[in-house]
């Protein structure tokens, strides 16, 4: 253990307790680490579509891994002679910058991307420099390991600890400062335990004043590079103000960040009383405007001709507010009002009030800033009606911007939990793209829920109908009868809109929605429905919260067809999204043989004892962490009730206990192959047990829900923390340049298992990842108890 900084390094002029340079370090560096990803895909996700976003990020996450492969070479080749802690933070700062800020200028267009060369290689010169500053931030944290290996406990926990921080700190800071602003701290953050440490030493002032001056020309041009973070050209902010009048123009009245995504609010020069809220640039919501129009005549209203007008309803996704509107137009004296964005919440009940006509705020009106799931199954209240209209965007998540991301508003349970707060002959009315996989997903996935519930007659329970490019499923707790369905049909020809479900007796189908429909609920009553699923090129098969991927609509052996798919719709919500994931995880396994199995391969492996165990032993523990960690957060989405409190908890608990258990074993000593046996115990029941303790604490205030979430994260959170720093003491004991080795093989195999988390979770469950991840750990444990014998 070496008793100052390391050479080279920005501590070397550091007087006093070399340790607590290595911990601040550490936790400056995580902390900054995590809030790059983050705000890097928060800005992504407005610029590019959401399967890309993902990718870029996956991939520039290996950057850790390829770090400390370079490190493993020792102190003497060329490259650590060189990339001392110092200039590693500028590089840090500089491709940060150029990577978040000047690189999403280029305009990639998604349309063009697999036909234009050109396209292509701006494309990969994008994936390229997203990875640098996390190959700068891994290779400091690796020289940090490295060094102060024998105090690997302490600086586990302070880099856990700055990486919880760090999220923290994002959630918070985003909103008020904006990505561009919040970037540049980033950079400030992971820069200064290194520029501000030994000034005196030769070129450290100049080196600090190039990573100052470029943050300098940051901030002061905070306003134009935030301006430069634009959607690509098939974006609707984009697309739909292309064609304006020479005289005519878009006008942004209002750019908000949040955690979520970022808000444009917009308007043209000669309307401006037509304003959409868009989302990450795409999916928008008209802002309604006063006079209201007339909304009783759409595709909804159809449907909802099967029932008396409703006097009580419950709007999920109410954006602008025109569901609320349609809902008042009809009769309805109460209405609940639940919006995710906490952006387009504020922005309807402040700046947009008055142009609304304070529609939020009129009596009888309710808006709450919650996920609505969540809040249905807290509801004590029965509605007439339940309006849920195409909510969903394509913004990529915040934890990962994870590629055919989970929607449990979509889920067996979902339609179980709507229709059970639906008044006796209530109404809930479903409204989606009018996309053959997508409308037979929500068919089924309707039909399957009345056959939970166990209602008579399922299959009269359901109405559906379509018009030009949406659908609409209508659900009800109590048959249709001969006169309602009478009344739907002759509604819909008026409406101009086309009955999907169930038809008029002996009429033809017209439609392959119409087939579908009617030959899967024919299956589905006699029990046929898994042949009936083989037989489709698509998956239609209903989707419950344990895997609730409710837009995964591809077979894999039709996954070939993205070559022959054309056009921006296909690449957005054609097969390019699968594909997407897919050839994410086989790029990454040959970003990891080039990067990390070559050099293996050429450093040898005879230094170091048992190397092959030791590699088994660092790879379950990248694999089996970010199992648990994506698992968990899944776990609590619900009972937090949005999925920006179950990232910011979830993952700060988990950290800070991790850091936590790290510490403790600095302190004490814990046997190793008993922390391993209780991850597996505390996973298990994880598993298993906390579904059941969840369902119990739905119903709770949010304090004590939030205390109930950190109460079960902090036993796995605190025994996971201890493997990683105690396998670093013990590997370095036989080979000092193994340690860094062994910090890029538990980044690289992190960054694989969470496109394999994904998969797995797409085609199995949540569950089965989480299982997974405890035999990662039992997997460990026993290459422990042999490595042990051998010694």
């Amino acid at each position: 253990m070496p008793s100052a900084a390391p050479s080279g390094g920005a501590g070397d002029g550091v007087q006093g307790n070399p340790a607590a340079f290595a911990a601040i370090t550490a936790f400056c560096v995580a902390g900054a680490t995590l809030m790059l990803q983050l705000v890097q895909t928060r800005i992504y996700s407005v610029v590019f579509w959401n399967h890309l976003v993902y990718f870029i990020i996956s991939i520039a996450l290996l950057g850790f891994g390829i770090s400390g492969t370079w490190l493993a070479f020792g102190r003497t080749g060329r490259l650590a002679r060189f990339l001392t802690l110092r200039r590693a933070a500028v590089g840090f700062v500089l491709t940060a910058m150029l990577s978040s800020l000047l690189m999403p200028r280029l305009q990639i267009t998604v349309e063009f991307v697999f036909h234009d060369l050109f396209q292509l290689a701006q494309l990969f010169l994008t994936y390229l420099t997203a990875v640098l500053p996390y190959f700068f931030a891994g290779w400091i944290l690796g020289v940090i390991y490295r060094d102060y290996v024998a105090r690997a406990h302490f600086v586990y926990f302070a880099d856990l600890v700055g990486a919880g921080t760090g999220c923290m700190l994002f959630l918070a800071l985003i909103g008020p400062l904006g990505a561009v602003n919040l970037l540049l701290v980033t950079c400030c953050a992971a820069a200064a335990p290194l520029l501000l440490t030994g000034l005196g030493e030769r070129g450290a002032k100049a080196t600090a004043g190039l990573a100052a001056a470029a943050l300098v020309a940051g901030f002061a041009l905070e306003g134009p590079l935030s301006a430069g973070i634009m959607p690509e050209n098939t974006k609707a902010l984009q697309a739909e103000y292309r064609d304006l009048d020479e005289d005519d123009g878009r006008v942004i009245e209002l750019t908000e960040w949040n955690p979520i995504s970022r808000i444009d609010v917009a308007s043209t020069r000669h309307n401006p009383q037509d304003k959409r809220a868009y989302i990450d640039g795409d999916a928008w919501t008209q802002i309604m405007t006063e006079p209201w129009p007339d909304l009783r005549g759409d595709l909804v209203g159809a449907a909802g001709m099967l029932t008396p007008p409703p006097e009580t309803g419950l709007v999920i996704g109410s954006g602008g507010g025109r569901d609320v509107v349609r809902l008042i137009q009809e009769g309805a004296e109460e209405i609940d009002a639940v919006e995710i964005n906490p952006t387009t919440v504020r922005i309807m009940l402040e700046d947009y009030a008055e142009a609304s006509g304070g529609l939020y705020h009129r009596e009888g009106v309710n808006l709450y800033a919650e996920e609505g799931r969540s809040y249905v199954r807290r509801a004590e209240q029965r509605y007439d009606a339940i309006v849920i209209s195409g909510i969903d965007t394509f913004a990529a998540l915040t934890g990962g911007a994870y590629v055919l991301s989970e929607n449990y508003l979509y889920t067996v349970e979902a339609i179980r939990d709507y229709v059970e707060h639906l008044e006796p002959g209530g109404l809930l009315l479903n409204t989606r793209w009018l996309y053959t996989p997508e409308s037979a997903r929500l068919f089924a996935v309707s039909l399957e829920a009345l056959y939970e519930m166990g209602l008579p007659e399922p299959e009269r329970c359901i109405f559906a109908l379509e018009t030009e490019g949406w659908v609409t499923v209508a659900v009800t707790n109590e048959p249709f009868t001969d006169e309602q369905l009478e009344r739907g049909w002759e509604a819909a020809r008026e409406l101009g809109a086309r009955t999907v479900y169930p038809l008029p007796e002996g009429a033809d189908y017209e439609t392959r929605e119409q087939e579908l429909f009617h030959e899967y609920a024919a299956a589905r009553a006699a029990g046929e429905e898994a042949a009936f699923y083989r037989a489709l090129d698509f998956n239609m098969r209903p989707v419950w919260d344990d895997s609730p991927f409710f837009f995964h609509f591809d077979q894999v052996r039709h996954l070939t067809r993205v070559f022959t798919e054309e056009g921006a719709w296909s690449y957005i919500r054609g097969h390019w999204a699968s594909f997407t994931l897919i050839s994410l995880f086989c790029l990454l396994l040959l970003a990891v043989g080039l990067f990390m199995g070559l050099p293996l391969a050429r450093m040898g492996a005879a230094k170091v004892p048992h190397f092959k165990a030791w590699l088994l032993y660092f790879t379950c523990l990248g694999v089996s962490f970010i199992f648990i960690e994506i698992a968990l957060m899944q776990r609590f989405t619900l009972l937090l009730g949005h999925p920006s409190r179950s990232l910011a908890l979830v993952l700060a608990a988990l950290l800070f206990f991790a850091g936590l258990g790290s510490q403790t074993r600095n302190l004490v000593n814990l046997p190793l192959k008993g922390v391993l046996a209780a991850i597996v115990a505390t996973a298990l029941t994880a598993a298993f047990a906390y579904p059941y303790i969840i369902d119990q604490f739905l119903g709770a205030s949010l304090w004590a829900r939030g205390a109930v979430t950190v109460l079960l994260v902090a036993p796995v959170g605190f025994f996971m923390g201890i493997p990683f720093p105690a396998g670093l003491r013990l590997v370095s004991q036989n080979g000092g340049d193994a340690v860094p080795w062994m910090w890029g093989v538990n980044g690289g195999c992190t960054v694989l298992g969470s496109v394999l988390a994904i998969m797995l979770a797409i085609n199995l469950d949540f569950t089965t990842v989480l299982l997974l991840g405890a035999l990662g750990y039992f997997v460990a444990f026993l290459t422990v108890a042999r490595l042990e014998r051998a010694a």
